[in-house]
């Protein structure tokens, strides 16, 4: 991220996608059912694994030797808590919702309606999920800070729209 390579993220993205409908095809049909699913699940996400640390090697190499410019702690939390506050946040608020959700009168066909939009949702709105850590890791200056945020702005936009439509 601070380098700005962010494309082997990407191809380590799509490498788990193909590996996983492979392995569905190939493993799911074997052992079927959700024990099937879950061999392929587990083997896409250790073949990204081993995908992305084949990537990674070169940037592992450029790293700085151990010891030199170690963060501190409160560099560390400064980094972190909005990152942990959003996934918390995140996470408990399909918990609540489905609370709520699950009291009304037909609420087998609520939740079931809530599952799919909120998928939608987070497929359509998954972009802007990672701008917080882009931001983060990528906004050192002010300059850098307001191109960030004017390309957040743009990017909710058209979330929006997308959303709307």
């Amino acid at each position: 991220m601070i380098h700005r390579h962010t494309l082997p993220i990407t191809l380590g993205t799509v490498v788990r996608l193909g590996a996983l409908v492979a392995l569905i095809f190939g493993v799911g049909h074997r052992i079927g059912g959700a024990s099937g699913g879950a061999v392929a699940l587990v083997g896409a996400i250790g073949t990204e694994m081993g995908f992305m640390i084949f990537l990674g090697r070169r940037y592992l190499r450029a790293l700085p030797p151990i010891g030199t410019g170690a963060p501190t702690q409160g560099e560390m939390w400064h980094f972190a808590w909005p990152l942990m506050v959003s996934q918390f946040t995140e996470g408990s608020l399909a918990f609540v919702i489905n609370i709520f959700i699950g009291r009304l009168a037909q609420a087998d066909l609520a939740l079931a309606a809530f599952g799919v939009v909120r998928g939608l949702a987070m497929l359509l709105l998954s972009p802007l999920r990672s701008l917080a850590h882009t931001a983060q890791a990528l906004a050192r200056t002010a300059p850098e800070e307001r191109v960030m945020l004017r390309f957040t702005w743009i990017a909710v936009g058209v979330s929006s729209l997308l959303i709307l439509l």
